[in-house]
């Protein structure tokens, strides 16, 4: 049964509060959101899935809120974004504390730089590449598990590729793990994803990509589970 609640999203944190008392029901880090949507019911309906800490199976959260939804995306999509501008920065050398009034005109260029080269940095992960197969649709955690299924019945495991993935904001693309220099194995463009997610076991992770012609979905094992290059995924297709 429904139930009224507040959303407040705040730093890295979706909370969930009762109305009345004000108590907190829920809280959510927002970086371990795993995929959110707008409904098409007026724009007023929202929903997001992330792992149950408890349980670490992954639930459906969906509301129907009083204001458009694509509001509430809007926001998390601003928030992620600056989530992962600052963890890169602070990652990009050693810790400095600076307050407002220290910042001057002259260092402005320097923050835009900072902020480009942000962008256009590039993680690397191993994992196995499973493969790929074309899917029905463009959505759906379905659609995503059927498909890791399929490939990973469909080769033996001594067949998956070794590989190093490279992931940066503008592209997803897969190399020999033995010969990094030889040409990929499998290149998307981050706005063409659709939709991606972790598999039902937790060592898989698959995407969706928008080809023009088909939707493909393309599958990897990986080491020691899967969340850490999804959050990168889905980090770099919302910068």
């Amino acid at each position: 049964q429904g139930q009224d609640l507040v959303m407040i999203l705040k730093k890295d944190t979706m909370s969930l509060v009762d109305p009345l008392n004000h108590s907190l029901i829920h809280h959510q880090p927002i970086l371990s959101i795993r995929v959110w949507g707008v409904g098409c019911n007026n724009g007023r309906d929202f929903a997001f899935v992330a792992s149950d800490k408890d349980t670490c199976v992954l639930k459906c959260h969906v509301f129907h809120c009083n204001v458009p939804a694509k509001g509430i995306a809007k926001a998390l999509h601003e928030m992620c974004s600056k989530i992962v501008a600052e963890r890169a920065i602070a990652s990009s050398g050693p810790p400095c504390t600076t307050t407002l009034e220290s910042i001057s005109a002259e260092d402005l260029p320097l923050q835009v730089d900072i902020l480009e080269a942000v962008r256009q940095s590039m993680q690397t992960y191993e994992a196995l590449y499973i493969g790929s197969l074309p899917v029905p649709r463009a959505m759906g955690m379905d659609v995503l598990n059927e498909a890791i299924e399929k490939l990973t019945r469909g080769l033996g495991r001594e067949r998956w590729m070794p590989s190093l993935i490279h992931v940066s904001d503008t592209a997803m693309r897969v190399h020999p793990a033995q010969d990094e220099e030889a040409a990929y194995i499998w290149e998307c463009q981050v706005r063409y994803v659709t939709f991606l997610g972790v598999g039902r076991d937790a060592h898989t992770f698959a995407l969706i990509v928008d080809t023009g012609r088909r939707f493909q979905c393309a599958a990897f094992w990986c080491e020691p589970d899967a969340g850490t290059i999804s959050e990168a995924v889905q980090a770099a297709c919302m910068v």
